[in-house]
């Protein structure tokens, strides 16, 4: 009897640790509308791991090289429809180096990291039962804030990555394509229903 007794006390605490953790892992449901033939929309939103994004600028030809030293030019990197131009002067003042003797070689890089830590990501379905018991996700996209750090990779004797500090940007607000157009999502939803198909929006591309 009591063993009996101890193997149902172990079965109750494992059903009530499966049904809470369950609860607790689950994300909260949100209505978001309609689609243009009337499916209701909803939408769940969990927290996307913490990474980072590398993007190089455009390698720049010899004489483009030789205007941006003369400092008619500056090199640009584009990352999440932000251009940030950076001049030679802003360069050799990262490298620690004195104008007058600057020299900084052709093929020196440029570069970005974007270190995503505060991303969001939401996913959209519609219930394919009355009883809601079947979904079909038809939509995703994300949103959130990240870093932008800028560097430069120098050529020559002596020289290392040095992060360029005046042209980082901390907690900048992002968001995928569309995020904000309600009425797009819906009809997109929709499409993506009828066909049985799938759209991702993510902040990597």
């Amino acid at each position: 009897m009591k063993k009996r007794l101890g193997i149902f006390v172990v079965l109750i605490a494992v059903l009530v640790f499966g049904i809470s953790a369950q609860g607790a892992f689950a994300s909260k449901e949100h209505y978001f509308g309609k689609t243009p033939r009337g499916q209701k929309i909803y939408y769940t939103v969990k927290s996307v791991k913490k990474h980072t994004i590398r993007k190089y600028a455009s390698k720049p030809s010899k004489s483009d090289w030789k205007k941006y030293v003369k400092g008619v030019v500056d090199v640009s990197i584009s990352f999440f429809d932000k251009k940030v131009g950076i001049p030679y002067s802003v360069v050799s003042a990262a490298l620690g180096l004195k104008n007058d003797k600057v020299k900084i070689n052709y093929g020196t890089r440029f570069f970005s990291d974007a270190q995503m830590h505060s991303i969001k990501e939401r996913t959209f379905y519609i219930y394919e039962d009355k009883k809601h018991t079947k979904k079909r996700v038809v939509y995703k996209d994300q949103y959130g804030t990240g870093d932008l750090l800028y560097y430069v990779d120098p050529v020559g004797k002596h020289v290392h990555i040095t992060r360029i500090k005046k042209k980082c940007k901390y907690d900048v607000k992002m968001k995928t394509r569309c995020f904000s157009n309600n009425s797009y999502i819906k009809k997109r939803c929709g499409i993506n229903y009828n066909h049985r198909s799938k759209e991702v929006w993510n902040l990597d591309d």
